[in-house]
């Protein structure tokens, strides 16, 4: 289930129409680094008998906080940007 199909149910109720659970939330971690914009790629799994499958290959996104100006921002960034910033902040 995408982004877009989160919001297509009316506020407090899942998908079969019964009012959600409480405490429950329908947000999911972004699939995209904000800063560089790296994503999922595609690619194969290959066995021993080297057959193919399709596969994704995710990258190691982490919620982290970010300082802009003032204030703290929580963002969702790539391990390689979090650790670029580190060094940039030194």
């Amino acid at each position: 289930m995408g982004g877009a199909g989160i919001a297509k149910y009316a506020a407090g109720a899942g998908p079969d129409g019964a009012p959600a659970a409480q405490g429950s939330h329908l947000t999911t971690m972004s699939q995209k680094c904000d800063r560089c914009g790296k994503g999922p790629m595609a690619g194969n799994n290959v066995s021993h008998s080297k057959v193919r499958t399709r596969r994704r290959f995710m990258p190691n996104l982490q919620s982290t906080r970010v300082l802009e100006g003032t204030r703290w921002v929580k963002t969702t960034l790539c391990t390689r940007c979090i650790r670029t910033a580190s060094k940039q902040a030194s």
